[in-house]
């Protein structure tokens, strides 16, 4: 019988979670040049910003799921870095720290708010 221990899981996750930003920083840099340049993101710093975007993301709002963690970073480069704490987007602030809402929930209100609310993001 295979026993994998907690410290082999730990450095697998670690891993795990160091690809995805690096992914997620890449995707960030191809897809959203110009708010990358309107807020001078570039391979000196995008890894921090979207490492702390994940962060807040996890530990202030309970948003586990990749597909939901690349939106709320998206978020923050379409609307603006503090966008969950700023008083520009209420209406987000609203969503995320609706304690009635899970991760995944709270991040589709966001998508459907953004959808069909909004008439141009930036």
């Amino acid at each position: 019988m295979l026993i994998i221990r907690q410290e082999q899981m730990d450095v697998l996750n670690a891993y795990m979670n160091d690809k995805f930003t690096q992914e997620l920083a890449v995707h960030i840099a191809k897809d959203f040049p110009e708010a990358c340049q309107k807020y001078s993101l570039d391979e000196n710093n995008l890894r921090d910003f979207v490492q702390n975007g994940l962060a807040r993301a996890k530990e202030m709002y309970g948003i586990d799921y990749k597909d939901d963690l690349t939106l709320f970073v998206e978020c923050m480069v379409l609307l603006e870095p503090n966008f969950d704490q700023s008083d520009n987007f209420p209406w987000a602030k609203e969503i995320l720290t609706d304690e009635k809402l899970n991760g995944a929930e709270k991040m589709e209100e966001i998508d459907q708010y953004m959808i069909f609310n909004l008439e141009r993001p930036l």
